[in-house]
């Protein structure tokens, strides 16, 4: 479903659907998510990306992805 809402100016602007992939670190998410993420993109999806990132945050950036920093300790499987 799509939603319009309007901005201060009276015009209408279509909210852009969301996207979310949860992946445990980027370089994952490169070699096996991206082409998907793309094109979702393409599609006029607002792509975000929550994950550990390594060196990889610049590609991810380059490709349109908005990357929000997720720090998983492996260690503790929790209660």
């Amino acid at each position: 479903m799509r939603v319009d809402i309007s901005d201060t100016a009276g015009s209408e602007l279509p909210m852009r659907t969301k996207l979310l992939f949860v992946v445990n670190v980027d370089w994952f998410f490169l070699s096996h998510r991206l082409p998907i993420a793309l094109k979702a993109i393409e599609q006029g999806y607002e792509v975000h990306i929550t994950t550990a990132l390594t060196d990889k945050l610049a590609v991810l950036n380059s490709n349109g992805l908005l990357v929000h920093p997720l720090s998983l300790d492996r260690s503790s499987a929790g209660a």
